[in-house]
C-alpha cells in the first residue's frame, strides 16, 4: 500500500536494511562454495527443493530465479511509494532490455515462448503478452525502432542502440529529480555509464578491430553518453587510445585498477571479463557505502538495486563454477572486501 513520501521512505530504508543484512555477498556467498551440487545451492539459496532439471538447465533455472527475486524486491519496496522514485524506474528498464537482447538473439524463438518476461509490473516498458510480434512488443515504447529480430550482422550495433537508449534515459531521469536526490545517486550512475562506455569500447576494439574514427555514434563524441559523463569523458577517450599491448601504458587511468595484472612470458591484453568483474564489484561498494549515508531518501532504492544485482551475478557465476566442477574457482571479485571506494 501507498503512503506519503516521509513515511515510505523511512519504512523502505528499514525493510531494505534487513535485506541487505542477507545479502549472499562477500564472505557470505564464500560460504556457499562447499556445497557439493546445484541441488544443495538451490536448497541453501531458496529453502526448498530443487527441481529435477539437468545441470546447465539447472543453472539457467538458478539465474532467473535469482533475478526475479531481484525484482520482486525491489517492485515491492518501490510500491511503497505513491509516486515511486524515477530514477529506479529507468533502471528498472534494464530487463526489459536484456530480455528483449535475449530473445531476439535466439535462434530458436519457439523455444523462448515458454519463458517468463521479467516481473516489472506496472515499471515495464513493453507489452510482453504480445511476444513474439516485437513490433508488438516495443510498440509506444522508446526503442520502437526495434520491431523485428536483427540480423546478424546488425546484432551488435543494435545491442549497443538499445543500451545507449537505456543510459541515454537514466541519466535524462537523473538530471529531471529535485537538486538533493539527484546529488545523492549522480555518482552511482556516472560511473555505471563510464564503465558500461569503456566495457564497450575495449569490446569493440578487442573482437572486433573497431578503431576510434569508425566509433558508432553511440559511443562518438557527438553521442548521448558523451553528453551523460561531461569532463568524465576523457576516460573514454583514454580507453579508445591506449595499447592494448602495454599494461605500463595505462597507468594513472581512472579504471586502471580494474584491469589484469601482466604475467611473466605472456603477452598483455586487458581481460575484459576481470574487468567487468572488478567494475561490478566497485559499482556494489559504491552502491552500499551510498545506501548507509543517504537514509530515508530514494537514492537507497537505487544503491539497493544495485547491490542485489552484484548479488545475483555473484550467484550466477557461483551455480557456473559448481557445474564445472571447481567451486572454489569463483573470482576473487565475488569474495571477501575489496577497498573499491
Amino acid at each position: 500500500m501507498a503512503v506519503e513520501r516521509d513515511v515510505a521512505d523511512v519504512f523502505v530504508y528499514a525493510k531494505l536494511s534487513g535485506l541487505c543484512a542477507r545479502l549472499w555477498v562477500g564472505e557470505r556467498l564464500g560460504t556457499l562454495q562447499g556445497v557439493g551440487t546445484l541441488c544443495d545451492l538451490w536448497v541453501r539459496l531458496f529453502s526448498e527443493p530443487a527441481p529435477r532439471s539437468a545441470g546447465a538447465h539447472l543453472v539457467g533455472l538458478i539465474q532467473r530465479r535469482v533475478e526475479a527475486c531481484l525484482l520482486r524486491d525491489c517492485v515491492r519496496a518501490a510500491s511503497c511509494y505513491q509516486e515511486p522514485p524515477s530514477l529506479f524506474s529507468a533502471l528498472l528498464a534494464r530487463y526489459d532490455y536484456l530480455y528483449l537482447k535475449t530473445l531476439s538473439s535466439s535462434e530458436s524463438q519457439a523455444g523462448f515462448r515458454v519463458c517468463q518476461p521479467p516481473d516489472l509490473g506496472r515499471f515495464s516498458l513493453f507489452r510482453w503478452e504480445k511476444w513474439p510480434c516485437i513490433e508488438a512488443v516495443t510498440r509506444g515504447s522508446p526503442v520502437s525502432w526495434y520491431n523485428r529480430v536483427p540480423r546478424s550482422d546488425e546484432r551488435v550495433l543494435w545491442d549497443l542502440r538499445l543500451d545507449q537508449s537505456y543510459y541515454h534515459a537514466l541519466w535524462q531521469t537523473l538530471c529531471s529529480i529535485p537538486e538533493d536526490d539527484r546529488t545523492a545517486c549522480s555518482r552511482l550512475v556516472r560511473e555505471e555509464v563510464a564503465l558500461y562506455a569503456v566495457g564497450w569500447v575495449l569490446r569493440l576494439r578487442m573482437f572486433y578491430g573497431v578503431q576510434k574514427k569508425d566509433a558508432p555514434s553511440e559511443l562518438s563524441s557527438n553521442g548521448a553518453i558523451r553528453r551523460c559523463l561531461g569532463t568524465w569523458w576523457k576516460c573514454i577517450l583514454f580507453a579508445w587510445d591506449c595499447s592494448l599491448t602495454e599494461r605500463g601504458a595505462w597507468s594513472g587511468w581512472r579504471y586502471e585498477r580494474f584491469l589484469n595484472n601482466p604475467v611473466d612470458g605472456v603477452q598483455w591484453e586487458p581481460d575484459l571479463d576481470a574487468f567487468e568483474r572488478a567494475g561490478s564489484r566497485f559499482l556494489y561498494c559504491l552502491a552500499r557505502t551510498v545506501f548507509h549515508a543517504q537514509l530515508f531518501t530514494p537514492a537507497t532504492i537505487v544503491a539497493f538495486f544495485m547491490m542485489k544485482r552484484f548479488e545475483a551475478r555473484g550467484i550466477c557465476a557461483l551455480a557456473e563454477c559448481i557445474h564445472a566442477g571447481s567451486a572454489r574457482t569463483l573470482p576473487r571479485e565475488f569474495l571477501g572486501e575489496a577497498a573499491y571506494v
